[in-house]
């Protein structure tokens, strides 16, 4: 079904998945040797895609395959979301793009969030570090100088103000003394003026803060703060707890990187924040993440925190093998020479006048109808799907922003000015929606995690235990009346014979009732009924 849905909605193939099989009502089938071996049920999980050559450049492409390769092995797809994420982040708010050819107010920050999911071993923390060193390398070869040299001119200009103060303090005195109170005035005004604003210096990684910490920081960087947590968890979790719901409500906010946001502190005086802008990025475990999506689909926590983690990725487990071998200096010195001319973009005057990124016009074309189709399968899916795809045409826009600005960067020399071509190119754009059909598969997987709920899974584990001491062909009541620990309720009982219906170990069984209707049984998989089992 799930496989169905993802072809109907973006048309490409994909492996085959294991996360559910078709429910169908089986009626009067008996014959044992129509049943198929079960499925394991600890791997019902959707089959993501692989990252692909036409996703990226090619020094792009070729950077995260040696990177990964070198942490023995990770998944490729940790390292192209990790450098992805943190371009975006590293562009900040010096460029927007306006995907719609007539209505420019339209305009999209590349905020892209990013979520690194996999168990302790996958190797997430040493792939993350690959986008990390890129960043922290540009950061401090263009934005901490560009910081001392602010810091070095506010400060000369304060030592030159305040000897003027000086002066003229001393002529509004003579004023005073001669009785001319309104040149004094004008004097004491002309002091006001020499009051300086210090300077905003961009720093935009932050790692381990509190909300508040992190609204100070945003409050003072226009271009945009980029949240790191190695461990994601221990951030969102506190973020599902009712008493946090406006600091919810200002990381939700923040992803939009639009208006004002005005906080009220009583400790610590209000603030008013312009255009508000958070890039995230983290590493999370499968078994914390399930907990976030079972919020998310009973409604407690359905706000769109989760869809905003739209560079997520959960790909398939590769086979770890120790490796050590030198990195390719060549390819690494020509993808920190990119950052750098990201960096290049984040100057103060950006803070108030980013560049404006539009569409070439094969691109625009290109655009147009994909969005259209977008909104058209858009309004035939569920409306789990719906809140995750009314998201991807800004998610698109996005990320042929972010990609076409990479390109440009490649073809720049470090020692010249950057100056991005304006116009995003058809190529950008053709690989930002690969991006997005690689993406959606891996929604989905994620979304898979959270299907059941664990105790649901243990109740289904027990049960499929159990089925030696059933008769061949049962009923719920069958189950419940013997007791055991965790199938006690109806709930619990259909919950986990769904799950054993879903991966075949029962089906249904429709027999006559005392009333003359259909009842509903489930049949046992021959290989766990019992060699005394009857109907």
């Amino acid at each position: 079904m799930i496989l169905r849905k993802i072809k109907r909605i973006f048309s490409f193939k994909l492996k085959s998945t294991s996360v559910k099989n078709v429910k169908v009502t089986i009626t009067n089938r008996n014959n044992d040797s129509e049943w198929s071996e079960p499925l394991d049920m600890k791997e019902q999980l959707v089959s993501a895609l692989p990252v692909t050559n036409d996703m990226l450049s090619k020094l792009f492409f070729e950077y995260i395959t040696e990177q990964a390769k070198l942490r023995d092995n990770a998944s490729q797809e940790y390292a192209a979301v990790a450098v992805l994420a943190c371009a975006a982040a590293l562009i900040g708010g010096s460029a927007t793009i306006s995907p719609k050819r007539l209505f420019k107010d339209f305009d999209l920050k590349p905020t892209l969030w990013a979520m690194i999911i996999g168990s302790p071993s996958r190797m997430k923390t040493p792939s993350a570090q690959i986008g990390l060193s890129l960043l922290r390398h540009a950061l401090k070869t263009v934005t901490e100088p560009a910081n001392k040299k602010l810091e070095s001119q506010f400060e000369t200009q304060q030592k030159l103000n305040k000897a003027k103060v000086e002066q003229l303090e001393k002529i509004a005195q003579q004023h005073m003394d001669k009785g001319e109170e309104d040149a004094a005035k004008e004097v004491y005004l002309e002091i006001n003026m020499l009051d300086l604003t210090k300077p905003k210096y961009r720093r935009p990684m932050i790692n381990d803060c509190t909300i508040e910490a992190l609204i100070r920081r945003v409050e003072t960087n226009p271009l945009g703060v980029f949240l790191f947590r190695d461990e994601l968890y221990g951030w969102l979790e506190p973020l599902e707890r009712n008493d946090k719901a406006q600091d919810r409500s200002f990381v939700n906010e923040a992803f939009n990187g639009k208006g004002l946001y005005e906080v009220e502190r009583i400790s610590r005086g209000n603030l008013i924040l312009e255009n508000p802008t958070l890039f995230i990025m983290g590493n999370i475990q499968p078994d914390r993440l399930r907990n976030l999506i079972s919020g998310r689909a009973s409604g407690e926590s359905n706000d769109g925190l989760f869809e905003r983690f739209q560079l997520a990725v959960y790909p398939e487990v590769t086979k770890k093998q120790y490796v050590d071998a030198c990195e390719n200096q060549v390819l690494k010195e020509q993808m920190q020479n990119v950052f750098v001319q990201l960096a290049k973009l984040g100057t103060p005057e950006r803070y108030t006048a980013p560049l404006k990124f539009n569409f070439e016009e094969t691109a625009q074309k290109r655009w147009d109808q994909w969005a259209t189709a977008l909104i058209e399968r858009e309004g035939e899916s569920d409306n789990d799907d719906q809140a995750i795809l009314g998201k991807y045409g800004s998610l698109v826009a996005k990320i042929a922003l972010v990609l076409h600005i990479l390109d440009q960067a490649e073809k720049n020399v470090s020692e010249k000015p950057f100056h991005p071509n304006l116009a995003v190119s058809l190529q950008a754009l053709n690989r930002a929606i690969k991006w997005s059909e690689f993406l959606y598969t891996h929604n989905l997987r994620i979304r898979s995690i959270g299907l059941k709920s664990s105790s649901t899974s243990q109740s289904a584990e027990l049960l499929k235990s159990k089925l030696s001491l059933l008769p061949k062909t049962f009923a719920i009541r069958d189950v419940q009346r013997k007791g055991w620990s965790g199938l006690t309720t109806a709930t619990l009982v259909n919950e986990a014979i769904e799950i054993l219906e879903e991966n075949g170990y029962v089906r249904q069984h429709q027999v006559p009732g005392q009333n003359g209707k259909m009842t509903i049984r489930y049949l046992i998989h021959p290989s766990y009924r019992s060699s005394k089992s009857s109907d």
